[in-house]
């Protein structure tokens, strides 16, 4: 099951309490998915369509609550541009219509808003009726798809009246309003009373964390190693010349210890040295660093190793 439809299924089983959100949230669902047609003799119809059935299934119940009568369901298959089954409901009533602010006379659904809870019922039903959000552990995305630049205006402010922060484009004959910050995500849900989604989101940016974490932690660690056997590499270079020039006894018992030392551990890290010597890890880096200083002075002077028999 797609996150959409998981939540879509989640929505549709919200009942509100006030009438003013049940016209509300028809009024924008009508807006998100309703096609308006002209019938003869001044009279309109409206057509809600969708491919989820729980979706039609609510706008029925909300359309009997509200006018006492629900009307029927039609469905249609469709083969092109790809299989698909289409829920369709029919309202041609100029009461009903005018009801919903849609025909002759239109009402902008901000005329619907009498508190929060209408907000949040407006937002629930328009996700219902052109909502699709993505998976949280593949990306943070909300898109509305509505047509006409006035429906996607009217979500706009809804989502600026609560705090919530869009962004608005177009793709090919749809305005496409669209949500990726997390927080904005969140709330949204959260308003829309999505909150087996809401916990899927929380979920899936603890465990990105979690693997953020674990990726940055790798990475340093790898870069501690790589440092690590390169700073190895030099030293044993460094003391292999001077045990080849001049011999490890003619350095005194703190050097020739460390030399030793890092000879026979190549693969240790500075303090696991020190911890093998008994002594700091800034005393083991200064002895190495003195062990440095002395092939350098001794190439420098023109002291070469021998030749290999």
């Amino acid at each position: 099951m797609s996150c959409t439809t998981a939540l879509k299924n989640e929505l549709a089983r919200f009942n509100p309490q006030k009438e003013c959100c049940a016209a509300a949230e028809l009024a924008a669902a009508a807006r998100g998915m309703g096609e308006l047609s002209l019938l003869g003799g001044g009279r309109f119809g409206l057509t809600l369509s969708t491919e989820h059935e729980p979706t039609a299934l609510r706008m029925a119940a909300l359309c009997r609550r509200l006018f006492g009568f629900a009307p029927d369901i039609a469905l249609i298959s469709k083969r092109q541009p790809r299989p698909k089954r289409i829920f369709s409901l029919f309202l041609d009533g100029a009461a009903s219509l005018d009801r919903l602010g849609i025909g002759a006379f239109p009402t902008p659904l901000g005329g619907f808003i009498k508190d929060d809870c209408c907000i949040a019922s407006a937002l629930r039903g328009t996700f219902l009726a052109c909502g699709v959000i993505s998976d949280p552990e593949k990306q943070y995305l909300m898109e509305f798809s509505l047509s006409g630049e006035t429906a996607a205006e009217e979500v706009v402010e809804l989502l600026a009246r609560s705090g919530i922060s869009c962004s608005w484009t177009e793709r090919g004959e749809k305005e496409i309003i669209y949500i990726k910050e997390f927080d904005s995500l969140v709330t949204l849900t959260g308003l829309m009373e999505g909150y087996s989604t809401l916990l899927k989101l929380e979920n899936a940016r603890v465990l990105k964390d979690v693997r953020n974490r674990i990726n940055r932690r790798t990475n340093c660690d790898t870069a501690n190693i790589g440092k690590t056997v390169n700073a190895s590499v030099q030293q044993t270079d460094d003391i292999l010349f001077i045990s080849r020039t001049c011999g490890l006894s003619s350095l005194s018992e703190p050097l020739a210890q460390a030399a030793r030392l890092r000879l026979e551990h190549g693969d240790y890290s500075l303090a696991e040295l020190a911890a093998a010597a008994g002594i700091s890890r800034s005393a083991m880096n200064n002895r190495l660093r003195a062990l440095r200083e002395r092939a350098a002075q001794m190439r420098a002077s023109g002291i070469t190793e021998p030749p290999e028999l």
